[in-house]
């Protein structure tokens, strides 16, 4: 390649690495067989490939296949959280959870709880967060996910046990703890959710916000600790 991408051929360009549009469709598909269009998955895909032809630095040491392939992928499941792509029987319930939420709200004179939410449709805390994250188009909150410094958000929350008391502790402290994320900032946010909903490594997500791995480690320890104080508060 040029030693700028900004002096080559935008086209030419394009036709060079498109198969890796192709490519991240193939393995997308294959993840998501029920929900995806391929055609559909291949313009969102074309159009961050366009912007990672924009937007490539190479001063940044980062091989323009890598930093395509990244984008083109995030570009895709960023529609795909956006776009309504859910089945039937979890989008029956949105207007469920919408007339719950505005009468808690009515009532209460302030935002509901995750677990007044729950308690109102005859759920448990868990079974609401998993609603709520199927109406978002999201996999569940994996709070195992571990950094180099040993950070989890797992740890804030105790594991589960079989005993009533401590499954009913274990689920108002996550209400706890998604009340809390509530207060982050737009960046931590983002982190959060690339990193423990989508599954995009400290190395990727690195990229997306330009900083180095290492700092993006120490956002991530930084907000797990942060949570933890809000929680025991």
């Amino acid at each position: 390649m040029t030693k700028s991408i900004a002096n080559s051929n935008n086209q030419a360009l394009f036709n060079r690495y498109s198969f890796l549009v192709d490519r991240i469709v193939r393995k997308l598909a294959n993840k998501y067989p029920s929900h995806e269009d391929m055609e559909d998955m291949k313009q969102y895909g074309y159009i961050g490939l366009i912007e990672s032809i924009k937007r490539f630095q190479p001063e940044k040491g980062v091989k323009f296949e890598s930093y395509a392939s990244i984008r083109i992928q995030g570009t895709i499941l960023d529609a795909k959280r956006k776009d309504d792509w859910v089945p039937r029987s979890v989008r029956s319930r949105v207007k469920e959870v919408k007339y719950v939420y505005q009468d808690l709200k009515s009532k209460l004179r302030r935002e509901p709880t995750s677990s007044e939410m729950a308690q109102e449709m005859g759920m448990t805390v868990c079974d609401f967060m998993k609603l709520q994250g199927r109406l978002d188009t999201r996999s569940p909150l994996r709070l195992d996910q571990e950094d180099e410094n040993g950070a989890t958000l797992g740890s804030i929350v105790p594991s589960q046990e079989a005993n009533p008391e401590e499954k009913s502790e274990k689920n108002a402290l996550v209400s706890k703890l998604m009340n809390a994320s509530a207060t982050l900032g737009e960046r931590e946010k983002q982190l959060i959710q690339w990193y423990y909903y989508d599954g995009i490594n400290f190395k990727e997500i690195s990229v997306r916000l330009g900083v180095t791995e290492s700092r993006v480690s120490q956002l991530h320890s930084g907000i797990c600790k942060r949570l933890r104080k809000r929680i025991a508060a």
